[in-house]
């Protein structure tokens, strides 16, 4: 089995590195990453970072307000 799905829920911030990101995107075509942290202070990772590291497949659901 290979990773398709990161849910974040530790409170650890940065915890969604580029390197485990792009990992995760080489094994499925739209990926699904949800940083559940209720504050910016706290996230896994930047959505925009999500998107760019995915080349725009990921499915990212997140528990604080980003920029669309």
């Amino acid at each position: 089995m290979k990773p398709t799905v990161l849910i974040g829920v530790s409170g650890q911030p940065g915890t969604f590195t580029e390197q485990v990101v792009r990992e995760m995107a080489k094994y499925t075509t739209a990926g699904s990453s949800f940083p559940l942290s209720n504050s910016n202070l706290t996230q896994r990772s930047d959505a925009q970072d999500l998107m760019n590291w995915t080349e725009g497949r990921a499915l990212i659901g997140t528990g604080s307000p980003f920029p669309c």
